[in-house]
């Protein structure tokens, strides 16, 4: 029995003899401890080179289903075909369920993802640009780890001029997002305190859900520290704990929106000092601040080297780069070399066309377009939801960022809010789960308007729409 080869295929010749041969096996038609033709008398019955054959033959004998006796030939081993047979196994394969309020973010006609950007305002021909330049010479191999010298120099210099942040390209750190870096990190200081059974990291309570998941993830405990909706993490709350580490979004609180006050930040600088305690901030979207002056980032204010700076381009630029980046105080750069097995996590190519993009002057063009984009989508979706909604809910974030957070004054439950929305082709999210506590959960739902992805023209319609179906329904 010979295989029947088609010479116009695009499967290669020797790939159609193994295949032949393998299901032969698989199903019964060939069995254990049958001889296999000759190389040559195979390659001659078939019209094909030698090394047709033995390509074939190499192939099923590392995946083992012949055996070479040696001055016998090829055949085929003892295989339990009953097990293998590939309908069978297929017919087995456990099927993915979608709940019915599961669909795809993106199949939605209306997109609320509080981290959603403004795709018809990216700078495709610009990006697309350095993409090419950065891929005129090509880099093929590893890069350098933790981030490639000019995204790191463009970054060190970005940072001082818009956060004050204080730091050498040799600081930086570039990673494949927020959390990647917050697991990166989570290693470094379990090197770092390796005489302690129990490491603590004090959170924002309501706080950054997923990163905060890593940390637990990783052994650490988690201290929640209750946040005062203006300024941020409360210092009377703070104080009377010892963690080793404390996470916070002082410019811009996550979820509740307060910007800490200067007073406030300097405050919290001299407890960690006095504490000898790390604070991570997370700057996530401090490029969009629609009133006042930009404050410092808290980094620009410490004299200890006590905080560990994270910054992202997903708000400000692009989400599927999936490029973030810390700023680590140089006392820790010892043990950050620890960790070079951890490996290179995003693209050199990348990297490399980013630097590019900042160099070029891109970068800051995009940002100065953004913010006139975002905040007339801010203004818009203020004035939309105090028209249509009234007292029916209240705004309790500040003008920053690319979404609102809704205390809705409703009977309703958050999930039912949620799911109404989405029964109306609207995705959105609530934000219970980022309370850490469930009895901290407040009564009355609280709704993340994310209007970054949003064409400012929807936006009106929106808001119509979730009134309808929270209230009218």
């Amino acid at each position: 029995m010979l295989p029947l080869l088609n010479s116009n295929s695009s499967i290669p010749l020797f790939d159609q003899i193994y295949g032949f041969f393998k299901q032969s096996i698989i199903d019964g038609t060939l069995n254990f401890n049958t001889q296999l033709p000759s190389i040559r008398q195979l390659a001659k019955s078939l019209e094909v080179s030698n090394n047709t054959v033995i390509a074939a033959y190499q192939q099923l004998t590392d995946e083992g289903y012949l055996i070479n006796v040696p001055r016998k030939g090829l055949f085929v081993a003892d295989l339990d075909t009953q097990e293998i047979h590939p309908q069978e196994k297929a017919q087995e394969l456990p099927q993915v369920i979608l709940a019915k309020d599961e669909k795809p973010r993106a199949d939605y006609a209306f997109n609320l993802n509080q981290a959603g950007i403004d795709e018809a305002s990216f700078p495709m021909k610009a990006w697309r640009k350095c993409i090419n330049w950065a891929l005129d010479k090509p880099f093929l191999q590893y890069g350098v780890y933790f981030g490639e010298p000019a995204l790191k120099k463009a970054l060190a210099s970005y940072l001082f001029k818009s956060r004050g942040v204080k730091t050498q390209p040799e600081q930086i750190v570039i990673g494949a997002g927020t959390i990647h870096l917050m697991g990166l990190l989570a290693t470094l200081f379990k090197n770092k305190m390796p005489e302690k059974q129990v490491r603590q990291i004090a959170f924002e309570e309501p706080g950054y859900q997923a990163s905060r998941q890593v940390w637990l993830d990783y052994g650490y405990q988690v201290q929640p520290v209750d946040v005062d909706p203006l300024e941020g993490i409360r210092l009377d709350a703070l104080e009377p704990l010892q963690p080793d580490l404390v996470y916070l979004t002082p410019s811009h609180q996550f979820p509740l929106g307060g910007i800490m006050p200067v007073a406030h930040r300097l405050q919290i600088l001299q407890w960690a000092k006095e504490k000898n305690c790390y604070l991570i901030e997370d700057d996530y979207d401090s490029e969009f601040r629609f009133r006042g002056k930009p404050i410092p980032a808290l980094q620009a204010l410490d004299t200890h080297e006590r905080v560990i700076y994270a910054g992202t381009f997903s708000k400000a630029f692009l989400p599927s780069l999936r490029l973030a980046y810390l700023v680590l105080p140089p006392h820790l750069l010892p043990h950050l070399e620890k960790l070079q097995h951890m490996g290179q996590s995003t693209s050199v190519n990348m990297q490399r066309a980013m630097a590019i993009f900042m160099e070029e002057g891109y970068w800051d063009k995009h940002l100065r377009k953004m913010r006139k984009v975002y905040k007339h989508k801010f203004e818009q979706t203020l004035a939309s939801l105090q028209e249509i909604m009234g007292n029916k809910v209240e705004v309790t974030t500040q003008a920053s960022g690319l979404s609102v957070l809704i205390k809705v004054n409703t009977q309703l439950s958050e999930q039912t809010l949620v799911q109404k929305a989405r029964d109306a082709d609207i995705w959105l999210k609530g934000k219970n789960d980022t309370w850490y506590i469930p009895e901290n959960i407040p009564p009355q739902p609280h709704i993340a308007f994310g209007y970054g992805a949003l064409p400012i023209n929807q936006i009106t319609e929106v808001v119509q729409k979730l009134h309808r179906v929270w209230f009218e329904n």
